[in-house]
């Protein structure tokens, strides 16, 4: 799955300042330190650059979520994109 290797890429510090990690069943939660970390995976997750990102999930076999660490309304946002589906596309 696409958000794997990202999550390696992650994880090896390839992409620059910290991630923090969490897990809870299928559901993984990756927190940049910084809005233009959040914003650069959540570009090449999606597969569109140019557009600018607070935030997004991954899903298929497991759930990924990328948000800023401390953004609570980011986290809010992309759980109810799972719950919910694309509500403002």
């Amino acid at each position: 799955m696409r958000f794997k290797a990202l999550w390696l890429l992650l994880l090896a510090g390839c992409s620059g300042p910290a991630w923090i990690s969490g897990y809870s069943g299928p559901v993984s939660v990756f927190l940049g330190s910084n809005s233009e970390e959040v914003n650069r995976a959540c570009a090449e997750l999606m597969g569109r650059t140019g557009k600018s990102y607070r935030g997004c999930i991954a899903i298929g076999k497991e759930i990924a979520i990328f948000c800023q660490e401390k953004d609570a309304e980011c986290l809010a946002h992309e759980i109810r994109h799972i719950i919910e589906g694309p509500f403002h596309e």
